[in-house]
């Protein structure tokens, strides 16, 4: 998940705390923290993690917490592979209940969730 799909759901009512040891955040530069840690990235990959992240902008939901958001609402989530030439197309789908009214895509599966839970709690 991107900041700015992560920013919608905030906009869109998204629970930004929680009582779990392990949250990620966006901090309002667009740093990504982890659970009051700075995450930086080294070019040989290996992470530096500082001892306090200060102020919190936009929370980073887990798949976990993205779908007991949807509570009741949320149906099932399934990886859909396209047998073209490649074979290499691939969409995750999340559904709710009442699917023919929402049913929607995206590139992981935490994506695909996020845009259900913001077409479910749309206002309006």
């Amino acid at each position: 998940m991107n900041y700015e799909l992560a920013l919608k759901l905030k906009e869109a009512g998204f629970p930004q705390t929680n009582d779990k040891d392990i949250t990620a955040y966006w901090s309002p530069g667009g740093d990504l923290r982890i659970s009051g840690s700075l995450i930086d990235q080294e070019e040989d990959g290996s992470l530096i993690l500082a001892s306090d992240c200060g102020k919190f902008d936009v929370k980073r939901p887990t798949l976990k917490e993205l779908i007991e958001e949807c509570a009741n609402e949320f149906e099932s989530l399934s990886l859909i592979i396209d047998g073209g030439i490649d074979g290499k197309e691939k969409l995750w789908w999340a559904t709710a209940r009442d699917m023919a009214k929402n049913q929607v895509a995206g590139e992981t599966a935490e994506e695909a969730v996020a845009y259900l839970w913001i077409r479910l709690n749309k206002k309006g």
